[in-house]
């Protein structure tokens, strides 16, 4: 898919480091198929370590993918060596929406998150989401407020709504 904006791209994946000499990537999945993402003869966009395509924009076709240690062992074509490996350090890989599986019914992918209004259960306005990190006991939702922001992991979430732009959040007393 060539030619579509930049913000139809998602990100799925974190280079976390080389693997061995001959330019092997360990790759952290951050979509919720990773096996159909990270599969031999699917290509990817390069990222940067902010998340966004890299410019000049580049594709990285897998060659190779397989399962390791909560991620992939992936080689892309060109990457040959462990010094080109490298050099990926860190850096995002990003996929076309549409080439993602529609989530089902009850999920909701994180990056379409950003921009919803955040409200109490009240309805009133918290703020915006502006971002969100996966961490390891769990994801945690940026909002942003009119003077600060606050993080608010996403176990309060009771809500989602993307047609209405809007997410509910119920949390503890004293968090907000």
């Amino acid at each position: 898919m060539t030619g579509t904006p930049a913000d139809d791209l998602v990100v799925v994946g974190r280079i976390r480091r080389a693997h061995g000499l001959l330019g092997v990537l360990v790759v952290e999945p951050m979509t919720a198929s990773p096996e159909m993402v990270f599969a031999a003869g699917r290509d990817v966009i390069a990222g940067t370590v902010k998340a966004v395509a890299a410019v000049p924009a580049r594709t990285l076709h897998i060659e190779m993918a397989e399962p390791f240690q909560r991620g992939f062992r992936v080689q892309f074509t060109g990457i040959a060596t462990r010094e080109e490996a490298d050099l990926w350090r860190d850096r995002y890989v990003l996929s076309h929406r549409a080439d993602l599986p529609e989530p089902d019914e009850s999920q909701v992918y994180l990056y379409d998150l950003i921009g919803l209004t955040a409200e109490g259960q009240g309805g009133e306005v918290v703020g915006k989401v502006v971002a969100y990190y996966e961490l390891r006991h769990d994801v945690m939702i940026e909002v942003e407020r009119a003077n600060d922001t606050v993080m608010i992991p996403y176990r309060f979430v009771t809500e989602v709504d993307l047609e209405g732009k809007r997410l509910v959040v119920e949390p503890p007393e004293g968090l907000l």
